[in-house]
C-alpha cells in the first residue's frame, strides 16, 4: 500500500485525467499479431477499442451537459439565473479520438462483430453532433456574443442540442450494452485461460475480482433486489478482493510493473468498501436513498471496469 487513501484517491483521479489527455491507453495489435492469438484474446483485445472510446467519451459528453443544463435553461437556451455570470460549457472535441479509431480500426480486426461495429458507427455520429453544438456553445459563451444578440444563438441552439443529446443517450445505451454482453461472454473464457497458462497469478485475480464485482452489480440492478437475495454476491466479491489483495501485496515487486495498477487497486479497494456499507443501508432505505446509494456502486463499478482495462501486465 502507498500512501493514505486520500492520497492514493487523489493520485488516482490524477492519473485518469493525465490519461485522457491520449487518444486510447490500450495497445490494440495489428491483424498479424492478432493472428497469433486465440480466439477470447482477439476478442478481448478488439473489444479495447471500443472500451477506450466509451471510457474517454461518455463521461465527458454527461458532464458537458450537466453543466449546460445547470446553466441553461434548455428549453429557452437563456440562463436560469439572472445576473452577470458567464455561463459555462465543456466543449468535446479530442475526446472522441478513441472512438475514430475504434470506428476506423475496429471492423478490420478479426472477429467480426457486426452488432458492435454497427453500434459504433451510430454512437460515433450522434457524439460528433453533440460535440460540434458543445464547440459552437462553447465559443458564442467565451465571447459573451449572447450579450450583444441578446441570446437569440443560444435560443436557437437550445432545441437542436438537447436533441443531439437524446440521440446520443439513446446511442450509448446501445454501445454500451452491446460491448458489456460480449465482455462479459469473453471474461470466463479468458480467466480460464489465463489460470492454464500462469495459474493463479495476479492477472488472474484481477480479472477474477472484475468478474465478480460485475455479478453483485448485476444483481443489485434488479427491480426486487435487497441485501439478502445479493448476500452471496457480495461475499463472492469480497472473497475475490480478499485473495487479490493477499496476491498482490505478496507480490509487491511484480504489481508495482503493471501500469494503471495502482488505479485499479484503488478503485476495487473503494468499490468493496462502499459494497459493503449499500448492503448494510438497503434494508432500512427509503427508494430514492437506495437507487441513489446503488447508482453509486455503478458509477464505482464502471471506474473499476475501466481500471481493469487499461492493466497492462508486459508494460516495459
Amino acid at each position: 500500500m502507498v500512501g493514505s487513501a486520500c492520497e492514493r484517491l487523489q493520485q488516482t483521479d490524477a492519473d485518469r485525467d493525465d490519461a485522457g489527455n491520449d487518444a486510447a491507453l490500450l495497445e490494440v495489435p495489428d491483424e498479424d499479431e492478432s493472428a497469433n492469438l486465440s480466439e477470447e484474446e482477439r476478442l478481448s483485445r478488439k473489444l479495447a477499442l471500443y472500451i477506450a472510446c466509451i471510457d474517454r467519451s461518455r463521461a465527458r459528453i454527461e458532464t458537458s451537459w450537466a453543466r449546460y443544463v445547470d446553466d441553461i435553461d434548455p428549453e429557452s437556451g437563456t440562463p436560469r439565473r439572472k445576473g452577470d455570470a458567464q455561463p459555462f460549457l465543456q466543449a468535446i472535441d479530442k475526446e472522441l479520438h478513441p472512438c475514430l479509431e475504434a470506428q476506423e480500426r475496429g471492423p478490420k480486426l478479426a472477429p467480426a462483430l457486426p452488432e458492435i461495429e454497427a453500434a459504433m458507427s451510430v454512437y460515433l455520429e450522434t457524439s460528433t453532433r453533440f460535440a460540434e453544438h458543445t464547440r459552437i456553445l462553447h465559443h458564442y459563451y467565451e465571447t459573451k456574443t449572447y450579450e450583444t444578440d441578446e441570446w437569440a444563438q443560444g435560443k436557437a441552439l437550445a432545441p437542436e442540442i438537447a436533441s443531439a443529446h437524446q440521440a446520443w443517450m439513446a446511442a450509448a445505451k446501445t454501445l454500451v450494452s452491446a460491448v458489456s454482453d460480449k465482455r462479459d461472454e469473453v471474461e470466463g473464457a479468458m480467466l480460464e485461460l489465463i489460470e492454464a497458462r500462469e495459474g493463479r497469478s495476479l492477472r488472474w485475480h484481477a480479472n477474477h475480482l472484475t468478474i465478480e464485482a460485475k455479478k453483485l452489480r448485476t444483481c443489485l440492478e434488479q427491480p426486487d433486489a435487497t441485501a439478502k437475495s445479493c448476500e452471496d454476491e457480495l461475499a463472492a466479491l469480497r472473497g475475490a478482493h480478499q485473495a487479490f489483495r493477499a496476491h498482490h501485496d505478496a507480490h509487491a515487486a511484480e504489481a508495482a510493473k503493471v501500469f494503471w495498477m495502482l488505479a485499479f487497486e484503488t478503485t476495487a479497494d473503494e468499490l468493496v468498501e462502499e459494497a459493503t456499507n449499500v448492503m448494510r443501508a438497503l434494508p432500512k432505505a427509503k427508494p430514492k436513498a437506495r437507487q441513489e446509494a446503488i447508482d453509486g456502486l455503478v458509477r464505482i463499478h464502471e471506474d473499476l471496469a475501466s481500471d481493469h482495462a487499461n492493466l497492462k501486465f508486459d508494460f516495459p
